[in-house]
């Protein structure tokens, strides 16, 4: 508030020295931007010298702590390569440790098994060894039995059990011829006396049965030593790759050990020289964290300082180019206020005319005019010819179509069903007129009837054509009101236009003026707002990093730069009030010009208005006078043709009277004469059919 306060006093100073001619307020803040200038640009360099010294002792200390650490890499890296390497020895004799433990193992395996398997074989061949030995001591006693008894049932139950065995060895061995003798043996040995006369076949099969067990266990027993002698070769060679497997397991556990040791003296030596790198990358990071943050604060104080100078640069231009040439519009700011004081101008040259004016729909006659063409003509000639019909035939009936022709509202339509009703009336009263007397009482009566009638109408017609003539008249005077009026309007607006025009091009110079001083101290504080507040939330860092490690360097800044705010809370406040001159011009001139557009755009729309209605009221009238002489053509048409059918009707009585009374018409006279007006009529009513071939 306090510094607004004082912008605001130094611009009041530099406005009346402005009003002296001395120096506008936007020139006295060029000037105090200019000088801020000149401060910056010298901050700056020396700034850059104080930096110059500090980036050299940066350089030579990150230099000597980057060749220890590189010293330290270089024997990290061969104590890392002599360690991978017995790490990947150990690694491959622990593996061949494993693998040859795993042979043992499937060594050790496969001799039980094979040692099971062997076992289990060696049952199976003392059973059949045992089955052969019994089958052999049974042929041998059923020799023995056979030929001990020679003769005798004795031994018979022996024999048959000692036959009972050697079947059961027979099929083992393959014999089939002898079970089958054995068999047949021992179905035919139900009778007693069998076995004394088969002796001699008995013996030969039991001989040929003990041959074949006899060979048959040498098979078995030479067999059973053949393998057990390779299952005794298998297990010696397995015994010798086993204990083989086992010394060669024992020494390179003892070397895959001697390697361990090396290894664990490897990386102890690489745990200490990792720490000792460590410390000096831990200082080396220290030294570069504090030098990068030194030159990016360089880096942000100088970019600071140069988009400050460009600011202040770019403010001036706009100040220099947009806001002092145009100061003098905020002179405006007064002479409006002295006009707003002012008594308003007359409007004398404002008409209003106030008349209320009901616009007539155009007539149905209006939009028939330009359908009449042919078909006029047509009825025209229907007319003609049913006149002359009637003049030629005397005939009452001709001129009642005559008339009707005339006076109908839809003569196309209309006329031909007139003509047909007619024709009809002719017919009909041709076929029910019996007598003489009878038609011409009924002509008679019917002469009266047109007569009276035709009198009534020329009569109503006269009336109506005196009213018409009336109306014609007034509309006259009406339409040439209105068109005075219409003038006067057209005049009253092209006054007010004029004046408007000018008023509105001084307010428009002034407007102009004064926007473009607006923008340009607008786009100054932009410009030096946008900143001064972006500096201003630059965050602020004190202290630094090297306190603690016994480096001594250079003094230099250690904070980020954000401008000369201060100074430039001053320069801002005092565009800040130029701004609000140029505004209050800007507002205050467009709210007049606004008014005055609006009232004069409320008269114009009026005016417009009020003439577009007074137009449209006259055009209507005209419609009306149109339509008005329209009807009078056709009344004075029905009123001469009224008058002519009250003459036809007179003449028509004379006429009935001569033949009536006077003298009374033959039955074929009327017949002929009724012909003839039918032909007319037909005729007629044949033009109207075919008026367009």
């Amino acid at each position: 508030c306090t510094m607004k306060l004082w912008a605001a006093a130094a611009l009041a100073a530099a406005a009346s020295l402005f009003e002296a001619g001395a120096v506008t307020p936007v020139e006295k803040v060029v000037e105090l931007i200019v000088k801020l200038q000149a401060q910056v640009e010298q901050e700056g360099k020396d700034e850059a010298a104080a930096y110059d010294k500090y980036a050299c002792f940066c350089k030579e200390q990150v230099d000597e702590k980057l060749y220890s650490i590189e010293k330290s890499a270089a024997k990290l890296e061969k104590l890392s390569a002599k360690i991978d390497k017995l790490s990947s020895e150990i690694t491959t004799l622990n593996g061949e440790i494993s693998d040859l433990g795993n042979n043992i193992d499937a060594l050790v395996t496969a001799m039980a098994t094979a040692k099971g398997q062997r076992d289990a074989e060696h049952a199976t061949f003392l059973v059949e060894q045992a089955d052969l030995d019994g089958a052999l001591g049974a042929c041998r006693g059923a020799v023995a039995s056979l030929t001990a008894s020679k003769g005798a049932l004795a031994g018979k139950a022996q024999l048959e059990a000692a036959f009972v065995q050697m079947q059961a060895v027979a099929v083992s061995v393959g014999a089939e011829e002898e079970v089958g003798q054995l068999n047949a043996i021992m179905a035919a040995g139900q009778t007693p006396a069998s076995y004394k006369y088969h002796a001699n076949d008995i013996m030969t099969t039991i001989e040929s049965l003990l041959a074949k067990f006899t060979r048959k266990k040498n098979e078995v027993e030479q067999e059973e030593f053949d393998v057990n002698s390779a299952f005794e070769k298998r297990q010696l060679s397995m015994a010798n790759e086993k204990k083989l497997a086992e010394q060669d397991q024992l020494e390179k556990s003892a070397l895959g050990e001697e390697k361990g040791a090396a290894k664990s003296a490897a990386d102890a030596d690489k745990d200490k020289e990792t720490a000792d790198k460590a410390a000096d990358q831990n200082l080396q990071n220290v030294l570069v964290e504090e030098c990068e943050t030194k030159a990016k604060l360089w880096d942000q104080r100088s970019q600071t300082r140069a988009d400050e100078l460009r600011a202040m640069n770019e403010a001036v231009t706009s100040l220099k180019e947009g806001a002092a040439p145009n100061y003098k519009a905020n002179k405006k700011l007064v002479g409006l206020s002295q006009v707003s004081k002012q008594e308003e101008a007359p409007k004398s040259h404002w008409v209003y005319v106030e008349e209320t004016v009901v616009a007539q729909p155009a007539s149905f006659l209006q939009l028939r005019r330009g359908a009449r063409g042919a078909k006029a003509s047509v009825l025209a000639k229907v007319r003609d010819l049913l006149s002359r019909s009637a003049d030629a035939l005397s005939s009452p009936v001709l001129s009642a179509a005559v008339m009707k022709v005339t006076l109908a509202e839809d003569h196309f339509v209309k006329v031909r069903q007139i003509i047909k009703d007619l024709v009809a009336r002719l017919q009909s009263e041709a076929d029910s007129e019996r007598t003489q007397k009878a038609f011409c009482d009924e002509a008679t009566v019917k002469a009266v009837e047109t007569r009276d009638s035709e009198q009534s109408t020329s009569e109503d017609l006269d009336a109506k054509i005196t009213s018409k003539e009336s109306d014609k008249a007034q509309l006259h005077q009406d339409i040439a009101t209105l068109s005075g009026q219409v003038a006067e309007n057209k005049k009253a607006l092209l006054e007010a236009s004029e004046l408007r025009d000018v008023e509105s091009k001084e307010n428009q110079k002034t407007l102009v003026e004064a926007a473009a001083g607006r923008d340009a101290v607008k786009k100054a504080l932009q410009i030096l707002k946008k900143f001064y507040e972006g500096a201003a939330l630059v965050q602020q860092r004190s202290g630094s990093l090297l306190a603690n490690s016994g480096w001594e360097a250079p003094d230099v800044f250690d904070a980020e730069y954000q401008g000369s705010q201060e100074a430039s809370k001053g320069i801002v406040g005092m565009l800040e009030v130029v701004l609000s001159d140029f505004r209050r011009t800007v507002a205050t001139v467009a709210s007049e010009e606004s008014d005055a557009a609006e009232a004069f755009g409320t008269f114009r729309a009026e005016s417009e208005k009020d003439t577009a209605a007074k137009q449209g009221a006259a055009k209507g009238k005209e419609g009306e006078v149109a339509d008005i002489e329209d009807a009078l053509m056709f009344l004075q048409d029905g009123l001469t043709w009224a008058k002519r059918g009250h003459a036809e009707a007179l003449k028509e009585l004379d006429k009935l009277h001569s033949m009536c009374v006077a003298g009374e018409e033959t039955y074929e006279e009327r017949v002929a004469k009724r012909e003839k007006e039918i032909a007319a009529l037909k005729d007629a009513h044949d033009m109207l059919e075919n008026w367009q071939s």
